[in-house]
């Protein structure tokens, strides 16, 4: 990945993230659901900068999911599957400078974190999750 890499998405509500946030993230769902994967059903390269991927994404939540620190959910054993569509923008030296993902979000339909974390937080407001958002 590019440095100056960001992903954006369904997730962050559109707002872009960094590689580094994005790795955290993805390290902490990657405890949590300990089965995770992507199953890929299709592949078109676009252009040379441009690479288009669609996916089956699937996997048991076993293990408590943190959030962001002192956000912790406890694990509810379900598994989801979710269908994605994610755009690759390559850069000038073959890297990945940008991933935007579309999803249909049955993750959330399944766990519905949004609700949790508001509960947790006594708020409706969760965009703390979310880089560069203030509550």
């Amino acid at each position: 990945m590019a440095e100056d890499f960001r992903r954006l998405g369904d997730t962050t509500n559109w707002a872009p993230i960094s590689k580094r946030t994005w790795g955290a993230q993805m390290r902490s769902f990657m405890i949590a659901f300990p089965d995770w994967r992507w199953d890929l059903q299709s592949l078109h390269v676009v252009n040379e900068s441009l690479v288009v991927c669609e996916f089956l994404e699937f996997g048991t939540w076993t293990v408590d999911f943190e959030l962001a620190p002192g956000v912790i959910l406890p694990a509810t054993g379900e598994r989801y599957e979710d269908h994605n569509g994610d755009w690759f923008t390559i850069n000038q030296d073959g890297l990945i400078s940008e991933i935007r993902a579309y999803i249909t979000n049955n993750f959330e339909r399944t766990f519905h974190l949004e609700s949790k974390v508001a509960e947790m937080l006594g708020t409706v407001e969760t965009s703390i999750l979310n880089e560069g958002k203030a509550p």
